[in-house]
């Protein structure tokens, strides 16, 4: 059995489990966790037979996986050892049963085995041992910095503080949460049946209190009154285009809608709770606010208006703002573009003659909650820059200092604090890619899984030789993959792409189109089907979400996040892009003969605004219909049956996935209920309409509290 504390030797290669690291000729290799994991197991049962079912069960203990997702990490193995299946040096395939290890192995000395010889002699042989067994460490570091963690454990600058996460629920399908003012209360959301249910627990005591029964909503906001009284909520439900604050006792009662707030975010509370504060966007006029109201909603008074062209402050699903504890200040999250870029900062403002200031310091990449945590200083939720991670951060407001509190690979979301304590939602990510054939008649799927890993997949397409291509972070950077419909011959495309959106494909030549990070903008760039000769093609600030016409002339796509709007771009000329919107509208895609655009977009021209599907011909940039959503939307991508010319979208109903097929011209739709649990992130139709890829994710989150650990 390989011990925790030792290193292991075979062949040219060097395996130092406690460090995590594969060196060969005392060169670190590039090895993803789940790929290392496989390798440690092997070499524990080197030369046994370790059968299929119960590597599975190690490498994915929380999921239900198929077999191919095991020969994937398997085949990404033997790539790295150099490793032929056909002739194999370490890795024996035993046919239909599982895998042994049958190389030769040298259990090298321990890292502490090596200091006491390094102590003991000064000969080259040992001095070079100590290289050997140092490298991988500073390596590690360097590489992937301190914010990186293999699945059980993390890497942080020695002598700073870890956040320990205490979980406070178990349920694994939290939405948001919120402590209480005094912190003897979680207020949460959670998902149940068709949509999401509020929920309140005693934290000494575990005990669950229902407060709002399930309605087919998701709340995008949720803050507790100082008295510890009410709790204020914010939902989206039935594609409204602006959802609305309401409240509830928290000792049970009936919910008060408070309508002439239009929030759809957490307000924030003064300290005595006569007042709240909270952000507002109104795209009629391209502006977003820092509002204040009494508790009740009235009186509302606009202290920061921004132009959402140059500056915006969050407005969905984010707790931007946080009053002080001595209620002289507000602090807000506010995003600023210019010709570099988008960056965040916080504004520190007076909540009376809205006077501002910022706290110092370098920008944040994309801040949507943010707390105190004391009297000077704020703890926030930063997301990780060409990554998906999100973690905590502490700043000082009145020097700017910042550190990392948490160094979890699992991501973080909404944020609230009480008596220095930090209260979040973690959440993990399973995704898999499944594969399904299109039962017409019937209207149903029948679908087979071909792969899993522990990251998010947000997009999928096919090329012209059948073969699906998905994004994916398994070599610790989000790049684009390749894989075969039946699971297997995976192949990384791209390499340090900046991948940071989604990504098209040519029909005419493979070729891609994607959204990539460029210094703080992120901008579409190409590359030839094998991923090389990239080129940058827009030069906006936050360019997203391309489609391709069939000949491969053309990209349509999407250009802004606060108030986007459609443009496109030849994929020849070189020319400058044009602008196809002037309306709030986003994720275009073409029809498969490139005559018309199908988008999402927000009608402002019903009594009650509601988020639409709009279809443009291409030719001539008219609206040529808008339809209403028979089903709640909640991921905006929309993809082409090129047979039936059906646009397809996915909705969720509680933990449950469907399919909506709807006739963009008529109107006239199916839906395909019951798709396994997990929402489906991506889908797209292959060009000959036989077959639907589709990415399904699987998140467990559950309310955890932060407490300090030396």
């Amino acid at each position: 059995m390989l011990l925790e504390t030792t290193t292991l030797e075979f062949g040219e290669f060097l395996l130092d489990q406690k460090e995590k690291t594969l060196l060969r000729n005392g060169e670190r290799l590039p090895i993803n966790p789940k790929t290392f994991q496989l390798l440690v197991t092997l070499l524990e049962e080197r030369g046994h037979l370790i059968e299929k079912e119960r590597l599975m069960k190690t490498l994915w203990p929380d999921s239900f996986v198929e077999d191919a997702n095991l020969a994937f990490t398997v085949s990404l193995l033997r790539k790295t050892l150099g490793d032929d299946p056909q002739n194999p040096r370490f890795i024996e395939t035993v046919p239909r049963r599982g895998y042994r290890f049958i190389g030769q192995t040298v259990q090298a000395k321990t890292s502490s085995e090596n200091d006491r010889a390094a102590e003991a002699s000064s000969s080259p042989g040992h001095h070079r041992r100590i290289v050997l067994t140092a490298v991988p460490v500073i390596a590690l570091i360097a590489l992937f910095g301190a914010g990186f963690v293999w699945l059980t454990g993390d890497v942080r600058p020695a002598g700073q503080p870890r956040m320990s996460p205490v979980a406070r629920t178990s349920i694994g399908n939290v939405t948001n949460a919120v402590v209480t003012p005094d912190g003897r209360q979680i207020v949460f959301s959670r998902k149940d049946g068709a949509g999401e249910a509020l929920w309140r627990t005693e934290i000494a005591s575990g005990e669950q209190v229902q407060l709002v029964p399930a309605q087919a909503a998701e709340y995008t906001g949720l803050s507790v009154s100082p008295k510890n009284d009410f709790a204020y909520f914010s939902i989206f439900a039935a594609n409204n285009a602006v959802a609305t604050l309401a409240r509830v006792p928290l000792a049970g009662g009936p919910v008060e809608p408070l309508s002439d707030v239009a929030a759809d975010v957490s307000v924030t509370f003064s300290p005595d709770g006569g007042k709240i504060a909270f952000t507002e966007n109104l795209s009629s006029v391209n502006e977003t606010y820092l509002k204040t109201a009494n508790a009740d909603g009235s009186n509302q008074r606009t202290i920061v208006t921004t132009k959402a062209s140059d500056r915006d402050f969050p407005i969905f699903r984010a707790s931007p703002a946080a009053w002080s504890p001595d209620g002289t200040t507000i602090a807000v999250a506010i995003r600023e573009s210019d010709e570099n870029g988008f960056s965040y900062k916080i504004l520190l403002v007076d909540p009376e003659s809205g006077a501002q200031s910022e706290v110092v310091g370098e920008r944040w990449n994309e801040v949507v909650n943010i707390s105190w945590l004391s009297d000077t200083d704020l703890v926030l939720i930063d997301s990780e820059p060409g990554s998906a991670s999100r973690n905590l951060w502490r700043v000082s407001t009145e020097t700017g200092k910042r550190t990392k509190v948490s160094h979890e690979r699992a991501g973080f979301d909404w944020l609230s604090t009480s008596g220095g304590k930090i209260y979040t939602v973690q959440k993990k990510i399973h995704s898999g890619l499944f594969v399904a054939d299109f039962a017409g008649s019937s209207r149903s799927l029948r679908s087979k899984q071909i792969y899993a890993e522990a990251n998010s997949i947000e997009t999928v397409a096919w090329n012209k030789n059948g073969q699906i291509l998905f994004n994916s972070g398994e070599s610790g950077k989000n790049e684009v993959w390749r894989i075969d419909p039946d699971g297997t011959a995976p192949q990384q495309i791209t390499f340090d792409s900046g991948l940071s959106g989604t990504f098209a494909v040519s029909p005419l030549d493979d070729s891609l189109v994607f959204s990539a990070n460029k210094e703080r903008r992120k901008v579409l760039f190409s590359t030839d089907a094998a991923g090389q000769n990239f080129k940058q093609l827009t030069d906006g600030t936050s360019d997203l979400n391309p489609s391709i016409t069939a000949d491969g002339n053309t990209v349509v796509f999407q250009r802004g996040t606060m108030k986007p709007t459609l443009w496109s771009a030849n994929l020849n000329a070189g020319q400058p892009a044009s602008q196809v919107t002037g309306y709030y509208a986003q994720n275009p895609e073409y029809s498969p003969d490139g005559n018309l655009i199908s988008f999402h977009f927000m009608d402002y021209g019903d009594k009650e605004p509601k988020w639409k599907l709009g279809l443009i011909d291409s030719a001539t940039r008219r609206l040529v219909n808008k339809l209403d959503f028979p089903a709640p939307i909640a991921n905006r991508e929309t993809s082409w049956d090129p047979q039936a010319g059906l646009v397809t979208m996915s909705f969720q109903a509680g933990n449950g996935a469907g399919i909506l097929l709807m006739n963009p011209l008529t109107g006239e739709y199916f839906t395909i209920k019951d798709i396994g649990s997990g929402a489906i992130t991506s889908l797209a139709w292959s060009i000959d309409g036989r077959s639907l890829v589709y990415a399904q994710k699987h998140e467990t989150t559950d309310v955890v509290e932060l407490t300090a650990a030396y």
